[in-house]
């Protein structure tokens, strides 16, 4: 059952439906292997509570959590599981997933986002440590409505996945990347978390796992704005990948 954050603080309502639309849009983006199996425990799923994440993490406080869908509930079609909670911090709200698939190679998120109507302004590769990267990039739909969102894939072992550097065409917002640029060049740095290391993305595997971070907001963020949003997405990077590793330690 999904819990209902007092009105004051309740998500904004884009954000989630956003994120549902997004999921049916990315049928037609990846392809789907036809021996895949229905999403799921009966998959190999991993079935997460809302407990799985601390109710505050390095500032931010839950709000609501979304749990995956039944699978006998889920449109005809798809092959993605989703857990989704919402977190605020000041005016940020944002939206935290764990998304399972049939996913065998890297899956580039952004794709997703633009072909429900965001445009890529720019995407940058931050790098932690010991050459292990995320993916930090800025998004735009309307003359005020712009988004920033962090994702990272791990493999079944734990492995985070490098992310591949893709180039941007973003001549006509060529202050606001230049800005979002200067940003991600700051002072910010970050730790992976522990003993995890990360794998060419050009490699296949027997399952990849994709976890993001998306925050909608009419101005552009500040330094400290877009460090709590990699800080957040690390935070619970690490909460999914330990959740998944303990499962399959079990099995």
């Amino acid at each position: 059952m999904v819990e209902e954050p007092p009105k004051s603080q309740q998500p904004r309502t884009v954000v989630w439906l956003l994120f549902i639309v997004a999921g049916f849009v990315a049928i037609q983006i990846l392809n789907r292997k036809p021996e895949s199996l229905s999403p799921g425990p009966q998959r190999g799923d991993l079935v997460l509570e809302k407990q799985v994440l601390p109710d505050e993490i390095v500032g931010w406080k839950v709000q609501s959590f979304q749990p995956a869908l039944p699978p006998e509930q889920l449109p005809d079609g798809q092959f993605w599981w989703t857990h989704a909670w919402n977190y605020s911090r000041g005016k940020l709200n944002a939206l935290v997933a764990f998304d399972q698939a049939d996913w065998t190679s890297w899956h580039e998120l952004t794709i997703c986002y633009q072909a429900i109507g965001w445009k890529l302004v720019d995407r940058k590769v931050i790098v932690l440590s010991k050459n292990a990267a995320v993916v930090v990039a800025l998004l735009k739909r309307l003359p005020q409505e712009k988004a920033t969102l962090v994702f990272s894939l791990f493999s079944q072992d734990g492995s985070l996945i490098r992310p591949p550097q893709i180039g941007v065409s973003s001549a006509e917002e060529e202050d606001e990347n230049l800005s979002f640029t200067s940003l991600l060049n700051g002072r910010l740095t970050y730790d992976l978390p522990e003993g995890a290391e990360q794998l060419s993305e050009a490699e296949t595997f027997e399952r990849i796992l994709q976890c993001q971070v998306f925050a909608s907001h009419p101005e552009p963020l500040s330094e400290d704005e877009v460090h709590h949003l990699i800080e957040l997405h690390l935070e619970t990077l690490r909460h999914f990948r330990d959740a998944w590793l303990k499962r399959q330690a079990s099995n």
